[in-house]
């Protein structure tokens, strides 16, 4: 197989080296990065925008120094490299782009048709055998075993609208399965991804969630979602207006669960982080997302709920049908 793949191999040969990214290195030129946007230059003088600190990262083209573990084989620093290069055109039309209506009612602007056509075009020239779902795109069910799902902007409408939560989507899903992925909000300066094996926030590795369920506890719910359900929630709700930043959310324990109703692409990289965290997707049904489906279809059949497994029942208890 083409592209930017490693064996278990040359993982194990890459440990060790003196050449790895070590996550305390990650972490400083993260807060380079954020100091630099606050005067919006570098000490040389040159712009800087949010995805700086991924685009110094991809330049190091070596593997993150990891120690054990499945790694999922593939080039984690060229993963954020484009997603934080993707990150960067995205931002450059942000506050300069009016989108327009599709035939769905969903907004598209040209951030999304660049963006979507940058990623395109690097998983084409890195990855030719994979498969590739992307939401501005009419692309036919897969038959490769690896689909890369990308959404361009995921929370479209809070962009156009000059609102800051929204960003890069891109997960990898092998035999149906997410296996890795990440998820870059430009504005805020946060990145979220996975090798399969850990999941990450700004470099530093999520433990499993553990929100607790009271009156306080912030539940995340998609326009979509609220369409098809009626609420009955003692907690706290909210709409961020993306999927995937709901999705992040969860994994990092700030909401107890998001119910959503979308597409593969606003799920594959929120799915592979919350999986490696133990937190599974399912429909409210409680039955699991099955992606090798939504490969064939526009949206899920029934909303979703991404949920610890302690607070699944009684999440899921809180809706009922809006037509019920």
């Amino acid at each position: 197989m083409k592209g930017r793949w490693q064996t278990g191999t040359e993982i194990s040969r890459s440990r060790g080296t003196g050449n790895a990214v070590k996550w305390t290195d990650m972490i400083r030129i993260l807060k380079i990065a954020r100091a630099s946007r606050k005067r919006n230059t570098d000490s040389s003088g040159r712009a800087l925008n949010t995805g700086s600190f991924l685009y110094i990262l991809s330049q190091l083209k070596v593997p993150f120094h990891r120690s054990g573990g499945n790694v999922t084989p593939i080039d984690i620093p060229w993963l954020l490299g484009i997603v934080g290069k993707a990150g960067e055109i995205a931002l450059s039309h942000f506050g300069r782009t009016k989108g327009t209506l599709k035939s769905d009612n969903s907004w598209v602007t040209q951030a999304d048709l660049d963006v979507e056509a940058y990623l395109r075009k690097e998983l084409a020239s890195t990855f030719p055998d994979d498969a590739v779902l992307g939401e501005e795109g009419d692309d036919p069910p897969p038959t490769s075993s690896n689909v890369w799902a990308i959404d361009p902007i995921d929370g479209t409408r809070a962009f156009n609208h000059g609102l800051p939560v929204w960003g890069v989507s891109i997960g990898l899903l092998i035999n149906g399965r997410p296996a890795a992925g990440a998820f870059i909000l430009p504005v805020l300066g946060d990145l979220y991804y996975t090798d399969g094996d850990t999941a990450f926030y700004n470099g530093t590795p999520l433990t499993p969630p553990t929100s607790v369920l009271d009156a306080n506890a912030l539940l995340l719910v998609s326009e979509g979602a609220f369409k098809q359900l009626r609420i009955d929630y003692p907690g706290k709700t909210l709409s961020l207006g993306s999927a995937a930043a709901h999705l992040c959310y969860v994994a990092r324990g700030c909401a107890v669960g998001a119910f959503d109703h979308a597409s593969v692409w606003d799920y594959a990289a929120g799915a592979a982080i919350l999986q490696v965290l133990g937190v599974r997707l399912r429909y409210i049904s409680g039955r699991a997302v099955d992606f090798e489906e939504l490969f064939r279809l526009k949206g899920t059949p029934e909303p979703t709920l991404a949920a610890p497994d302690v607070h699944f029942d009684s999440l899921r208890n809180a809706f009922q049908s809006a037509e019920g």
